[in-house]
């Protein structure tokens, strides 16, 4: 292995590292030290790479929302009709950030966002804000075949309709209130009616969510 690959792979086993420990401990609970004991290395690599915790944090973050948003660009809509392809990503959305890992990456953003406003900033522009503006290019299709209500902006309507999938249930995990369960039949059931009032709003006016003229 040469010596740029090898200088790659230990960039990655420290940013690794560096997740568990940042998901684990908060951003004050983690040293540089800490973490050069867990994994190797020196002080010298974390500064010269990352420039210190800060920076750190922020590549750890910037990773964390790429994570995200490539599981969520995954799923191919395109051959779906609309209610049934919002009921795919909405359920496949929930599903992904009611993981134990992405509940934890959230209640690390509500802990450090405030005290760290551009790594929070970082977490909805690389994540969300990108995975919203991938389903709104897909709403604009779909507002051009009459399927959606023409004259909405699409990566608003991508923004309203992540807060009506993901708003209460992810708030209740978050806590630790989501019942036993519910991630199986009610995860459905929730993410069915939730596209179901989206598209009363969105919907195209001349036809209904069910295809019968509305009156």
């Amino acid at each position: 292995m040469c010596r740029t690959a090898r200088g790659t792979a230990r960039v990655r086993q420290l940013q690794e590292a560096a997740a568990e420990m940042f998901l684990s401990c908060g951003y004050e609970g983690v040293s540089v030290d800490g973490l050069i004991h867990r994994v190797g290395g020196s002080r010298r690599n974390v500064y010269g790479v990352y420039g210190g915790k800060e920076g750190l944090f922020v590549a750890t973050v910037r990773s964390m929302c790429e994570e995200i948003s490539s599981q969520l660009g995954a799923l191919q809509l395109d051959g779906a009709d609309t209610r049934d392809g919002l009921l795919l990503y909405g359920q496949r959305l929930l599903e992904l950030l009611l993981q134990p890992r992405m509940l934890a990456i959230h209640r690390l953003m509500v802990a450090e966002g405030q005290r760290f406003p551009e790594q929070a900033h970082a977490l909805c522009s690389n994540g969300r804000d990108r995975a919203a503006l991938a389903l709104g290019q897909w709403f604009a299709v779909r507002q051009q075949r009459g399927e959606l209500r023409a004259g909405l902006d699409g990566s608003l309507l991508a923004q309203r309709f992540f807060d009506l999938v993901i708003a209460g249930p992810q708030l209740q995990a978050v806590i630790g209130q989501l019942p036993l369960g519910w991630t199986d039949g009610g995860l459905r059931q929730h993410v069915e009616a939730t596209v179901d009032l989206f598209l009363r709003g969105a919907g195209a006016a001349m036809t209904s969510i069910q295809g019968e003229p509305t009156p």
